[in-house]
């Protein structure tokens, strides 16, 4: 996925969450980001 991409997707999942229910958003989020996340070399 191209930067241009995922910035568009990030704003249409943001504006979707401002539309409906914002606690379910957050852990949607929340997982994406874990899911994504780097594991640590340290």
């Amino acid at each position: 996925m191209t930067a241009d991409a995922g910035d568009h997707l990030q704003q249409e999942i943001v504006a979707e969450g401002s539309a409906r229910n914002v606690p379910a958003l957050s852990r949607f989020l929340r997982g994406v980001a874990l899911c994504n996340a780097t594991p640590s070399t340290s």
